[in-house]
Order: structure tokens, then C-alpha cells, then sequence
């Protein structure tokens, strides 16, 4: 199983623009099974799997000590890992009541659901400065007061690429998203023409959330994963990474007069 991945994507640095081989994080889905039932869904760096669903199942309280893993198996073609207790009706016990397959902030859980989206909606006919796109994730970068309070902060914004119309922040980036897409929905803003700006990692429930939402775009101070990149160019909505300074990566084809 790979760590990474190549992609070939356009580099823009100070006006000009570059073709690239780009080496990208992988991003693998893990469904944890516990006693022969799901229990969830994990993002992860595919390796030492066996670990992560020990760790995390200790970490969430549903085995204390290794006396309480009889037996624990990673099928990667199914890309599963499936854990079989001690105590079975325990655990169950155990697990009943939990809240599972939630995104959360910072374990890398998803919903299965999240990933059933939409066919790819026609993208606007707009044309995108990438200059000015730089201009609106420097002002986007120096709004979050709780980052650069604490350093401990995720921010989210929306613009029609010619400015910053909202602006959330939360200590989770999934968190940040959720923010800016329920304002959306309670003040009637139309997503389909807008982009999605992010301080963080755009993982694949990351991307999704944006197509879910109607973002046609999504620009990032950080890395995309490849998973994000594949969904990106599959449903053919913009993405775009390390967008800092005066360079930006370029995922997806991207509608500007630079071209």
C-alpha cells in the first residue's frame, strides 16, 4: 500500500505557470469491524493498521487492556481491519449508546453517507484571477485572531473570488466547514458560484463536504490528499493547494485568463 502518490498538476509562482510532477499523501478509508459488526469508518496513513484500531479502541474506551483483543485481522483488499473481543456482550455494551461514523475533529472518523454525493453539477462560467484568488487567501490568512491568539485554531471562508463574503473558525477544520455551510443554508447563500477557502489538509470528507454543499471550488493554505485530488477531477470541481504567498498548486483544471 502506498504513502503516496504522483500527479501531474500546474505550479504557479509570481505570474508564472509551470507543469509539475507532484508527490501527494495517500489517503486510505479503514472500516473497523468489532465483534463481527462495523463500528467505523477511519481515515488514515495506510500503515501499521493494526495499531490504529487497538489504539483507537482503547482511546474510545471499548477495550481497556490487550487481554480484551482475542484476536485482530487486516484484510486490505477489503480495506477492513476486524477485531475480535474478549468479552463480546460487554463490549456491546460497550459500544451501545455511542455516537459512530460522525466526522470528527481530529481522529479522522467519516460517515459512511457522506460519500454518497451528487451527480457533478455543470460549473459556472467564471473566470478566475489567480492573482486576485492569492490576494483573497492573504487577507483570508491574517483574519483568524484566534490562530494567531493560540495557534490552535482551523479556519474556514467563503468568496466569489473577488472577496471573502464569511469567515468561520473553529479548533476542528471539519468544524470550521460545518460553520460556514450552516450560515449558508440559514441566510439562503447561493454555494454554486462561490469558493470554499480552507487554512487546512483537504482530505476526501473535506472535498466532500464542499460538492455536498455546491462549492464549485475549493482553495487551501495547505496539501490536498489523493483521494481529495481523485474526487476533485472526478466530479470536476476546482481544487487547489498551498495557495500561500505568491504560488499556488493546481489540481483540477482551473478557468483563468493565465492559461
Amino acid at each position: 500500500m502506498e504513502k503516496s502518490r504522483f500527479y501531474d498538476i500546474i505550479k504557479y509562482n509570481d505570474g508564472k505557470l509551470t507543469k509539475w510532477e507532484d508527490e501527494v499523501v495517500a489517503e486510505f478509508w479503514l472500516d473497523l469491524f468489532v465483534d463481527g459488526a462495523k463500528f467505523v469508518r477511519l481515515l488514515c496513513t495506510p500503515e501499521s493498521l493494526e495499531s490504529l484500531a487497538v489504539g483507537f479502541l482503547k482511546s474510545d474506551g471499548i477495550i481497556s487492556s490487550r487481554e480484551d483483543v482475542k484476536d485482530i485481522r487486516v484484510d486490505t483488499q477489503k480495506k477492513a481491519v476486524f477485531v475480535a473481543t474478549s468479552s463480546p456482550e460487554a463490549t456491546k455494551e460497550k459500544i451501545a449508546g455511542k455516537k459512530v461514523n460522525i466526522v470528527g475533529t481530529s481522529k479522522g472518523i467519516v460517515s459512511d453517507s457522506l460519500y454518497e454525493t451528487n451527480a457533478p453539477k455543470a460549473r459556472p462560467d467564471i473566470e478566475l484571477d489567480i492573482d486576485r484568488i492569492l490576494d483573497i487567501v492573504s487577507d483570508f490568512s491574517s483574519m483568524s485572531g484566534l490562530f494567531s491568539a493560540t495557534g490552535g485554531a482551523h479556519s474556514c471562508a467563503i468568496s466569489d473570488g473577488q472577496k471573502l463574503l464569511d469567515f468561520k473558525e473553529d479548533i476542528g477544520r471539519h468544524n470550521a466547514v460545518d460553520k460556514i455551510v450552516g450560515n449558508c443554508m440559514l441566510e439562503g447563500i447561493d454555494t454554486s458560484d462561490k469558493l470554499l477557502i480552507l487554512s487546512g489538509r483537504v482530505s476526501s470528507e473535506m472535498l466532500l463536504k464542499a460538492i455536498n454543499a455546491g462549492f464549485y471550488g475549493v482553495i487551501s493554505r495547505a496539501a490536498p490528499t489523493d483521494a481529495a485530488i481523485d474526487i476533485a477531477r472526478e466530479n470536476g470541481i476546482i481544487l487547489c493547494g498551498f495557495a500561500r504567498g505568491r504560488k499556488m498548486n493546481i489540481y483540477t483544471d482551473f478557468p483563468s485568463r493565465h492559461f
